[in-house]
Order: C-alpha cells, then sequence, then structure tokens
C-alpha cells in the first residue's frame, strides 16, 4: 500500500538554448488506491512524469515520494534516488516490453520467480493474471504468436502479477480493439478490482477517456507541469 506524492517537479533536458523544460513544478497527490489518469498534448510531459515516479529518470529538483519513502529528490547540489528496482512500482510500456523467448505463463510469472516468490503461490497468481485478462488458453504461447492487442494484455497482467506498490501505464490501452475498450468492464475499468492500497497512474491515447467511474483525470499543460483536471 502507498501514496504517490510529487511536490514542485521539474525536468529539464539538454541545455542553453537546445533545452527543452518537460516537467515544470509539477505537484500532485495520488492517494492509496487511487486511479489518474494523464491528459495533454505531444510534448506536455505525461511520459516523463510517468518515468520520474518509476525512478527511469532524474528530476532536476523537488522531490517524489511513495509512500513514507522519499524516491526522488533535488536541491541544489543535493540528490537523492532510489534506483527502479528498489521502488516496488510495475511499468506497462507502449512496446509491451515481452520476453521473446518466454511462453506467456513464463513472462507474467518473470517478477515473482526474480522475488523468490513460493512455486505453489507463483502458479495460482500466473493463473488468476491469465484470467483475469481473458489469456487462459493461450498461457503456453510465445508473444509472436500473439497479436497487439494479446501482447498488451500479457504486458498487463504482468504488471499486476507481482503486487507492486504503485502501477504506471504508459498508453496501457493502444492495441486493444474498441470491443475491449468498451464497457463498464472493459479497458481502464477492471482495474477496479487490482489489490486494496495500490495505486495506479495511466497514460491513455490521444482523445481516449475510459469513463468507468474509478478514475480521476490529471489535465498535463504543454510546457508548464500540470494543473489539476476532473
Amino acid at each position: 500500500m502507498a501514496s504517490v506524492s510529487l511536490n514542485r517537479v521539474h525536468k529539464t533536458y539538454g541545455s542553453g538554448a537546445q533545452s527543452h523544460h518537460a516537467l515544470k513544478g509539477v505537484s500532485l497527490e495520488l492517494a492509496d488506491g487511487e486511479f489518474i489518469a494523464l491528459l495533454g498534448p505531444s510534448g506536455s510531459g505525461k511520459t516523463t512524469l510517468l518515468r520520474t515516479i518509476a525512478g527511469l529518470e532524474d528530476i532536476d529538483d523537488g522531490e517524489i515520494r511513495i509512500g513514507a519513502d522519499t524516491v526522488s529528490r533535488a536541491n541544489g547540489s543535493s540528490r537523492q534516488h532510489v534506483p527502479p528496482e528498489s521502488r516496488q512500482v510495475s511499468v506497462v510500456f507502449q512496446s509491451h516490453a515481452l520476453w521473446p523467448h518466454m511462453t506467456v505463463h513464463d513472462n507474467i510469472a518473470f517478477p515473482l520467480r526474480q522475488g523468490d516468490t513460493p512455486v505453489a503461490d507463483v502458479a495460482r497468481r500466473v493463473q488468476a493474471a491469465l484470467a483475469a485478462v481473458e489469456l487462459d488458453d493461450l498461457a503456453q504461447r510465445f508473444p509472436g504468436q500473439l497479436s497487439g492487442g494479446q501482447r498488451q494484455r500479457v504486458a498487463l497482467a504482468r504488471a499486476m502479477v507481482g503486487a507492486p506498490r504503485v502501477l504506471l501505464f504508459d498508453e496501457p490501452l493502444a492495441s486493444l480493439d474498441t470491443e475491449r475498450i468498451g464497457g463498464p468492464d472493459r479497458g481502464l475499468g477492471p482495474w477496479r478490482n487490482r489489490p486494496a492500497g495500490q495505486p495506479c497512474a495511466a497514460m491513455p491515447r490521444a482523445g481516449q477517456r475510459d469513463d468507468c467511474g474509478v478514475c480521476r483525470w490529471w489535465q498535463c499543460a504543454r510546457r508548464h507541469g500540470g494543473r489539476g483536471g476532473g
């Protein structure tokens, strides 16, 4: 269980005339179990925001906390950065990032096996994750034998199975067909059943709003941090 807190976070790429201020004083509070969707035009800092929470990007100024832990802090020459593998954060990338030599079952089981989870628990949790994304009958296939939408659902299942403190989705529904996205139990809707206390931040694809009743919307403004949205 963990909340997420960003306090006046800044991130700049490049320097001088070529610099780009991707995040400018972003402050955001994400409560235990809350689901927030980030909206904004291209270049407004949505992916950068997710990457700083995950620890894949350093910040230039400000502070990020997950629960009671400060995971990123920058103030002048003072720096603190907890590496991604120590944050207990799962990220679903647009590219899916599946192991091509592993079956669907083994891709989903991978984070559990890295954490020395008992074999019986691995089997039970992988089966539950497969059922959640409706891939029970494809467990022994390889990623190259799946459609784009099926690969994305494997990535979603893998993100959930390890019970991370925080789930981050970068355009998680981009490869899914409209039938799977629509409806109260489709799209982002099923993630209401994730373990209690798991906050989620998702970046939908352009123009997509999944009004499943579990999301708070947060607008990223172009070239300026962000402003709350509802």
